[in-house]
């Protein structure tokens, strides 16, 4: 690769930094929820939030921080609050919900990833925990588009002292069919105490960044411009 082509490519990454927005203001859920707020994200925007909780231990709308984030050199929100359920024998639930919209049909994907894990076991009874977080992208004709999923399931064996877990932090999905420029997002998440305590303190949200046809156009100009330029040096040296 010439000097010249590598210059090239890197002023059009530079380029395409530009094209793309992000917000960099964190709220927290509550106020979403009761000033039907948005956050912007790249090109995306995220609004009607919505949050369920069940049960006393799990953080209320008002713990729970929102941020902007990118992931990957995606775009997308984080949710960032101390989940998890002390209480042996429950199992606690909620359902956290939002949209996210583009300018254009430029929603390919989405991923989804946290840090779920269950505390380690101790004493001479067997012992399980386990969180999960299952994820469903609904288009606007109300029909299911992908299912993601999250989890860390553990078990303590008291014969040996050890704690095993199983346990996925990422999950990513490609609309093959068609993109989106609307998805509604649902999170069921679960944290079921059997004697091991589960807890999540993130879970994020992301989507690859498109860039319009407009901003598309700029780049492919810039390319021209660019190639001519150094071209034209290389010639005159």
């Amino acid at each position: 690769m010439t000097k010249s082509f590598k210059k090239l490519i890197v002023g059009l990454a530079a380029l395409m930094l530009l094209t793309v927005g992000y917000s960099a203001n964190a709220v927290t859920l509550e106020d979403l929820i009761n000033n039907n707020g948005t956050i912007t994200s790249g090109d995306k925007t995220f609004s009607n939030f919505s949050y369920s909780p069940s049960g006393s231990t799990l953080p209320t709308a008002a713990d729970i921080n929102v941020n902007p984030i990118q992931l990957n050199g995606n775009y997308g929100i984080q949710f960032q609050a101390g989940f998890n359920n002390p209480t042996f024998g429950t199992t606690t639930d909620a359902l956290l919900g939002f949209t996210v919209t583009a300018p254009g049909p430029l929603i390919v994907d989405d991923e989804l990833l946290g840090n779920p894990f269950t505390l380690a076991g101790s004493g001479n009874s067997s012992l399980s925990g386990a969180v999960s977080i299952v994820e469903t992208a609904i288009n606007s004709n109300n029909q299911t588009v992908n299912t993601l999923s999250i989890q860390d399931s553990a078990t303590y064996d008291p014969s040996t002292g050890k704690t095993t877990h199983t346990t996925i932090s990422d999950d990513h999905g490609y609309f093959t069919a068609t993109p989106y420029n609307y998805l509604i997002i649902n999170k069921d998440m679960q944290f079921r105490n059997g004697g091991l305590e589960p807890t999540l303190s993130y879970v994020d949200q992301s989507f690859s960044q498109v860039p319009e046809p407009s901003a598309l156009m700029m780049l492919f100009g810039s390319g021209i411009c660019g190639s001519l330029f150094f071209l034209r040096k290389r010639s005159v040296a």
